[in-house]
């Protein structure tokens, strides 16, 4: 089961965000929650935020309580936002546009640890077939890919050039 939380128009840059959005991506809740606490940049503060407000999202879909460490980030990403234009004066009559850009932060939650109801090994059971069949198709690709012969490119002569590079016209004999 899974949850989002959404912050729109945030007064930062996406560019800047992205930075601290890839620090904690595919973490758990608890180590995500810290490493944004004790992060020196702005953004880490609104990251933190919308990322409690999909945990917190994630605890109201379950009727019991739900812990942070049973909580993962599926996926965290920043958007573009509105762009809001001012203008700087400069000389001689000139004027720069100061372009001041905001960030819509998505913030995905899925729940990681199991449910009370849910048998002890049903989903593991069906991760492990995938993945082993998974593994073999890769296994045959590769071999696929060993017994094809490689076509060795053809070699070819390498023209000499002259040794002092482009050639002069000669100079032209003047009879007086």
């Amino acid at each position: 089961m899974e949850a989002r939380a959404i912050a729109r128009h945030v007064r930062v840059s996406p560019r800047k965000a992205r930075i601290v959005a890839d620090l904690v991506r595919g973490k758990s809740i608890e180590l995500a929650i810290e490493t944004l606490r004790y992060s020196s940049k702005a953004v880490s503060v609104p990251i933190r935020k919308t990322l409690e407000s999909a945990m917190h999202n994630l605890a109201d879909r379950f009727e019991h309580p739900v812990e942070p460490h049973d909580m993962a980030i599926k996926e965290i990403f920043v958007d573009e936002g509105r762009t809001m234009y001012r203008i700087r004066p400069r000389a001689q009559g000139r004027a720069f546009r100061i372009r001041k850009r905001s960030s819509h932060i998505t913030v995905t939650v899925e729940f990681t640890g199991e449910e009370p109801g849910e048998a002890a090994g049903g989903k593991t059971e069906k991760k492990a077939s995938k993945k082993t069949a998974g593994k073999k198709t890769a296994a045959k690709k590769t071999a696929a890919r060993k017994t094809t012969p490689k076509k060795s490119a053809p070699k070819r002569a390498a023209a000499k050039k002259p040794a002092g590079g482009r050639k002069k016209p000669a100079a032209k004999k003047t009879e007086k």
